[in-house]
């Protein structure tokens, strides 16, 4: 649901991780903007992850339906709450790689940045 959120939102979805082994596959990879990730993945927190997107100077925000952090140095990452509209994605996607252009690319592709988003 959330993929075809994005793509309605007008960008584009570069990789789908359900699992922390797969994220980090996809993190090799460096063909996204930001990332959305959710504080729980396989019942369980990882805060190593948002540790290493904060390191590289990944964007990115928690999608999560609790209503607190894990970590508080984790504070000043944005949230997205579920559930959640699909004008609150767009505004946090914009938040973190600008807004989509007329030519369909995010403002940051147009300064050289990669195209996309990663879902974890």
């Amino acid at each position: 649901m959330i993929e075809e959120m994005v793509r309605e939102a007008g960008y584009r979805v570069s990789g789908v991780a359900h699992t922390i082994a797969v994220a980090r596959q996809e993190f090799t990879k460096c063909n996204f903007d930001a990332v959305l990730f959710d504080i729980e993945i396989g019942r369980r927190s990882h805060p190593e992850v948002a540790d290493f997107l904060l390191d590289t100077g990944v964007p990115f925000a928690f999608v999560t339906g609790y209503d607190y952090l894990v970590e508080p140095r984790h504070q000043t990452v944005p949230v997205l709450e579920k559930p959640f509209s699909p004008t609150q994605l767009h505004a946090i996607l914009e938040k973190l790689v600008g807004p989509v252009s007329p030519t369909g690319k995010t403002a940051q592709t147009e300064t050289g940045r990669r195209e996309g988003a990663l879902r974890t």
